[in-house]
C-alpha cells in the first residue's frame, strides 16, 4: 500500500491541487476586476495581476503539451486521442485568455461591465469542462508514473504559487535597447532633468545618455576613473561617482565635464545622491565616511563610527535624513544632514546589504549575499523578505510611481518587484547572463536598467 506522502505527491493528486489554485487565482482575478469597474483597484495591479494569471494558465497547458502529455502517450498509447482533445482545448482557452487580457488592458469606469463578466463567465466555464474532464481521465495514469526527474525539479505542468515564498514568474515583453559594447559596463542609470536616460560606462570611462526612440550618446570622462552611480543633481546637472580616480563628477545636459578631487585618499566614491539640503551626498567604501559635496565643489567628509563597513548605496529619505546600507558591516545606516548618525544592524548575517531606496514612509534595501529584499521603517524596525532564488544576488532597488519597488537579480537574469506583505514577482530578461545593475523608472514611466552586456534593458509597466 502505498505511503501517505507517496499518496500526495502522485502527479495526478498533484494536477489537482494545481487545478484548484488555478480556480482560486480567477476567482481572485475576478473579484479585482469587479473592484476596478466600481473605482476601487489600481488598473496597473490589475494588469499586473491578470498577466500573471494568465502566464500561470498558460505555462500549465505549455508544460502539458511540451512534456507530460508525450510520457502519458508513450507509457499509455491508448490515451493519446484523449492527449488531442486536451491540447486542442489549450488553444481554445489561450485565445479566450488573450480576449481577456486585451479586454483587462483597456478596462476604464467607461468599460461596459457586461462584455468583461462575459469574458470572464466564458474563460471560467472553459477551464471548469477542461479541468473536469483532465482530471477524469488523466489522473489514475498521472499517479501511476514513476518520473525520477519530475520528482527532483517539479515541472511546469505541476508549479504554482507557493505561499510560502509568495512568487509570480511572468514573461513581461522586455525589449533590450543596445548602447554600448559588451567590455564598456553599463552600471547605473538614472532619470536626467532634460528627459533622457543617462547610464554610466565603467569600463570605457565615459556616460551615455539615451532618450527613447532615438540613438545613444557618449560623452568622454577621464581614462580609468570608473565612473560608477549617477544621480540628478538640484542645479540641472547629472553626478556621479568616479571609483577608480577618487573624485566625484559633473556633467551638464550638453555634455560639458567637471571634475572634483576628494580629500581623502583613495576614499573610493561609489553611491550618490541629491540631499534635502541641495548638496549631493556620497559614500566613501574605503575610508568609512559618508561624504557632502556642495554644487561649487566644496566637500565635507564624516567617518563612521565603525572600521571595514564599506558603505555603498545611498538615498534621501521621506524624513529628511540620508540613509545608507553598510555592506561589510551587515548594517544599514542614517545620518542627518548635520552628520548625526545612527546605525541599525539587520537580522540575517552576511546578509550584505547593496542598493537603496526611499519608499514613502520606510526605506527599501537588497541584501545581495543573503537573496533577500529588506524594508526599513523611520524608527529602525527591519523586515526581511527571502527571494525565492537565494542565489539570485539582488543588487540595485528603485520604487516606481505607485510606490512598488522594483530590482534587479545580478545572478538571477531578472527584474523582480514586491509587495508589501512580501510578494514577490519575477521578469526573466531575454538574453542569458546580461548582468542586470541599476534600474530607474525613466521618462516614458517604464522602468529601464542597465545590463552589462552593453543593453539597457525596457520593462514596460503601463
Amino acid at each position: 500500500m502505498p505511503s501517505s506522502f507517496e499518496r500526495l505527491t502522485a502527479f495526478g493528486n498533484q494536477l489537482i491541487e494545481v487545478h484548484l489554485w488555478l480556480r482560486e487565482e480567477l476567482g481572485v482575478l475576478r473579484e479585482d476586476v469587479e473592484r476596478s469597474l466600481s473605482g476601487g483597484a489600481r488598473p496597473r495591479e490589475l494588469r499586473a495581476h491578470c498577466l500573471t494569471f494568465c502566464s500561470a494558465l498558460n505555462r500549465h497547458h505549455q508544460g502539458e503539451d511540451g512534456n507530460a502529455f508525450h510520457v502519458l502517450a508513450e507509457q499509455f498509447p491508448e490515451l493519446r486521442p484523449v492527449l488531442e482533445e486536451l491540447s486542442a482545448d489549450h488553444r481554445v482557452i489561450e485565445d479566450s485568455l488573450r480576449g481577456l487580457q486585451a479586454l483587462v488592458d483597456g478596462l476604464s469606469p467607461e468599460s461596459d461591465p457586461a462584455r468583461v463578466r462575459s469574458e470572464l463567465d466564458g474563460l471560467a466555464a472553459l477551464m471548469e469542462t477542461h479541468f473536469t474532464y483532465e482530471e477524469r481521465r488523466l489522473v489514475a495514469a498521472l499517479n501511476a508514473l514513476d518520473v525520477p526527474e519530475w520528482r527532483r525539479d517539479r515541472p511546469a505542468f505541476l508549479q504554482t504559487t507557493d505561499p510560502d515564498e509568495g512568487t509570480h514568474m511572468t514573461r513581461a515583453a522586455i525589449e533590450e535597447h543596445t548602447v554600448a559594447g559588451p567590455e564598456d559596463g553599463p552600471y547605473a542609470i538614472t532619470t536626467g532633468p532634460d528627459g533622457a536616460l543617462w547610464f554610466t560606462l565603467v569600463e570605457a570611462a565615459a556616460i551615455g545618455r539615451l532618450v527613447p526612440g532615438e540613438e545613444p550618446r557618449r560623452f568622454a570622462v577621464a581614462p580609468g576613473s570608473g565612473p560608477t552611480i549617477i544621480t540628478p543633481g538640484p542645479d540641472g546637472a547629472l553626478w556621479f561617482t568616479e571609483y577608480r580616480a577618487n573624485r566625484i563628477g559633473r556633467i551638464t545636459t550638453d555634455g560639458d565635464v567637471t571634475e572634483f578631487p576628494l580629500p581623502t585618499a583613495e576614499a573610493r566614491p561609489f553611491g550618490i545622491v541629491t540631499g534635502p539640503d541641495g548638496a549631493l551626498w556620497f559614500t566613501e567604501t574605503a575610508t568609512d565616511g559618508i561624504g557632502r559635496i556642495t554644487v561649487d565643489g566644496a566637500v565635507t567628509e564624516f567617518p563612521l563610527p565603525v572600521r571595514g563597513a564599506f558603505p555603498s548605496a545611498i538615498t534621501a529619505g521621506p524624513d529628511g535624513a540620508l540613509w545608507f546600507t553598510m555592506n561589510q558591516a551587515n548594517a544599514i545606516g542614517r545620518i542627518t544632514t548635520g552628520g548625526e548618525t545612527t546605525l541599525y544592524d539587520l537580522p540575517t548575517e552576511g546578509a550584505a546589504p547593496v542598493g537603496i531606496a526611499a519608499g514613502d514612509d520606510c526605506l527599501w534595501f537588497v541584501e545581495i549575499g543573503a537573496g533577500q529584499i529588506g524594508r526599513i521603517d523611520l524608527d529602525g524596525r527591519v523586515t526581511e523578505f527571502a527571494l525565492p532564488d537565494r542565489a539570485s544576488r539582488p543588487h540595485a532597488v528603485t520604487v516606481d510611481g505607485d510606490g512598488v519597488p522594483w530590482f534587479t537579480e545580478w545572478a538571477g537574469n531578472r527584474l523582480g518587484s514586491i509587495t508589501g506583505d512580501g510578494t514577490v514577482t519575477g521578469h526573466d530578461l531575454p538574453t542569458p547572463k546580461s548582468e542586470p545593475h541599476g534600474l530607474v523608472l525613466g521618462p516614458d514611466q517604464a522602468l529601464w536598467a542597465a545590463l552589462e552586456i552593453g543593453s539597457l534593458a525596457r520593462l514596460p509597466l503601463g
